[in-house]
């Protein structure tokens, strides 16, 4: 969760993930430092690019994995506007904003034109073997 709050932070460009990681991990004990703060936003980045690239390929896997991050991003954004009442406004605007964008996700891959075309895939890339 912490990892997923951090990349959608840094993805919708939140000024609040870049503080809160490093402070969060020297809690727990860890002292990161922005070598490895950067290694861990490449990988994040290398893990979307990747679930871009199967989506667009019609890899019914990747459909689910986002379709099950996109739930984590609405239950993280309703719990981080919930227990911070002392959050500014344009941080509860940005927890909006980000929990209507993974509705947005959510509902697009469970549509039915999107099942179809998952389906389609998977049929004509069986058929090619």
């Amino acid at each position: 969760m912490l990892e997923l709050n951090y990349a959608l932070g840094k993805l919708v460009g939140g000024r609040d993930a870049v503080y809160r990681i490093p402070f969060t991990l020297h809690l727990i004990g860890i002292k990161p430092s922005w070598i490895f703060l950067l290694i861990y936003d490449f990988i994040w980045c290398a893990l979307f690019f990747l679930m871009g690239r199967g989506l667009s390929k019609g890899i019914n896997f990747v459909r689910y994995a986002v379709i099950v991050l996109g739930f984590v991003g609405i239950i993280g954004g309703i719990l981080k506007s919930a227990f911070q009442p002392d959050a500014f406004i344009l941080s509860i605007f940005i927890s909006v904003i980000r929990i209507i964008i993974c509705i947005a996700i959510v509902y697009y891959l469970l549509n039915e034109n999107a099942t179809k075309y998952f389906k389609n895939v998977e049929i004509i890339n069986e058929e090619t073997k």
